[in-house]
């Protein structure tokens, strides 16, 4: 583990990788977390869109890029479901 002069440098916490026994390596709070990040994400792209002066910003480009990013966590679940890695 690396130090500084104040002692242990601290770690960001890491999340469990998928294996075929470990029972719950899908964490509902972590996809919950992804799927917010993407949403703030999105909505500050289009914030910025509103700004630009050849672009739009619009509510509905929020909502799209969340549905993107809900369909990619669903692929994975199911996915990993199908090779039963959980």
């Amino acid at each position: 583990m690396p130090t500084t002069s104040s002692g242990p440098m601290p770690t960001a916490p890491t999340m469990p990788k998928p294996t075929a026994g470990n029972p719950h390596p899908w964490q509902w709070r972590a996809a919950g977390l992804v799927l917010l990040a993407s949403f703030l994400y999105a909505a500050s792209d289009e914030i910025h869109q509103a700004f630009v002066p050849s672009r739009e910003g619009r509510p509905m480009d929020v909502l799209i890029d969340t549905g993107g990013a809900a369909l990619g966590l669903a692929a994975v679940w199911i996915f990993s479901r199908w090779r039963k890695r959980w």
